[in-house]
């Protein structure tokens, strides 16, 4: 499977002499349908990284030296306890990977919670998922093929995400059409039938506007509690776009029958996060009301007919495997599924839910990195550095050398892209298996 975007397209690995060589697109695949992006074409390169790790480290005094597998097992082992016992299991954080295996992230996963005693465990995309909020976005790539109104909100999918930002450019050819919410002009907002400019802060209300848009046309088809108390012209004035151009959408979307949406990747980051989450799931359980066939799920806080451009390979997957504070495997919440696991695992876990990787700087002291980079990915780049600042050991899992690594207190080389077999979720929740 690719290792960069949500997308998950299926790929061929060429090996000349024992090493990874080139890549070739699957014919057959459901998503690369025998095409990649130039990414794509240049993964294999990732097995070529000259800074590759390929032995533990430990730092002894300032310096950072190597060590057998056994010496960097047990000083990880030692220096986690040493934490635990001084300020208890609270300390300890764990950081999962958007890029690592289904597999990997929940032995991580229960690392954190069974061993360490925690459920301070987080990854930095996490934030970009619907799931994060108590959203499921359940639709399909496959969908966009037979949607006749697409809602694009935000992100550059045709540099983020090639593969599906060609399923939407052929729709649009075939008839289908294009609504876009943005901060900017790029290629698909040239390309829509109605392009409504709104600042990156306030998509959510410009999804507002629209829904009461809707409202306005299908009153008598609402139930009460989707029916709008405001104006188009009152939700367009508040969000700052046009209100001619929210009326158009509403028009479309309700003569639609089978509309879906696309989110860019960083829509759903931050304190706008829900609200964009939430008014989307309210926009197509206005559409469950009218009839269209795009609503998928239940009448509760699942809402389907959209998609969420995942940032990473894995990003759905690793919270569905319950790298989250609050939700462990399956999107069950700590209350929820303690019992159970405990039961499975024959073990004690934490009750309370744990600390976010915003949440954790001044009060994690000893963290486990695995594959993840927070200085860079995270929504909160000054945060992740002060949490790094405050720790009394770092403890890193990863396949190259890189600034975490350098400030690490024991280094544990990882498998790398094309040397381990697992699975992996993309964005549409499509489970699939990358065999060596």
């Amino acid at each position: 499977i690719c290792p960069f975007c949500g997308c998950g397209c299926g790929l061929y690995l060429q090996v000349s002499d024992g090493d990874i060589s080139g890549v070739s697109p699957s014919v057959v695949h459901p998503i690369s349908r025998g095409s990649i992006c130039v990414r794509g074409w240049h993964a294999y390169e990732r097995s070529l990284n000259p800074v590759r790790l390929k032995k533990p480290l430990v730092r002894r005094g300032e310096r950072l030296g190597e060590a057998t597998w056994t010496q960097a097992l047990e000083a990880a082992a030692a220096r986690l306890k040493e934490v635990k016992e001084k300020h208890g299991a609270g300390a300890l954080g764990v950081l999962g990977s958007a890029t690592a295996t289904n597999e990997a992230n929940y032995a991580l996963m229960r690392l954190a919670r069974q061993v360490l005693g925690t459920n301070n465990i987080d990854f930095s995309d996490r934030m970009d998922s619907p799931g994060a909020y108590g959203f499921s976005a359940v639709a399909s790539m496959e969908k966009i093929d037979d949607a006749d109104v697409i809602f694009w909100i935000s992100g550059d999918g045709g540099q983020d995400h090639p593969a599906l930002t060609t399923r939407v450019i052929k729709a649009r050819q075939r008839g289908a059409k294009l609504v876009v919410i943005g901060e900017r002009r790029h290629r698909m907002a040239r390309l829509a039938e109605v392009f409504i400019p709104s600042k990156s802060s306030r998509p959510a209300q410009a999804l507002a506007a629209i829904a009461a848009g809707v409202c306005e046309r299908a009153v008598d088809k609402l139930p009460e509690a989707l029916k709008a108390g405001v104006t188009v012209a009152q939700m367009a004035e508040a969000a700052g776009v046009s209100a001619d151009a929210a009326e158009r959408a509403a028009e479309l979307f309700v003569a639609a029958k089978a509309p879906m949406a696309i989110v860019g990747r960083r829509v759903l980051s931050g304190e706008r996060g829900k609200a964009v989450a939430s008014a989307l799931a309210r926009l197509f359980k206005m559409g469950k009301a009218l009839g269209q066939e795009s609503f998928a799920g239940d009448a509760g806080e699942f809402a389907g007919g959209w998609l969420v451009m995942g940032a990473k390979s894995n990003a759905r997957g690793a919270q569905e495997m319950g790298v989250d504070p609050g939700l462990m495997t399956g999107y069950r919440s700590v209350a929820e599924a303690r019992d159970d696991f405990e039961k499975a695992w024959g073990a004690s876990l934490p009750a309370e839910p744990g600390l976010s990787l915003d949440q954790m700087a001044g009060k994690v002291k000893g963290l486990v990195v695995m594959g993840d980079t927070p200085l860079y990915s995270g929504t909160n780049p000054e945060r992740a550095k002060a949490l790094l600042e405050g720790l009394e050991v770092l403890v890193v899992i990863d396949s190259v050398k890189g600034a975490l690594t350098e400030k690490a207190d024991v280094v544990l080389p990882g498998a790398g892209f094309g040397e381990e077999e697992g699975s992996f979720t993309n964005m549409e929740g499509r489970v699939q298996l990358s065999l060596i």
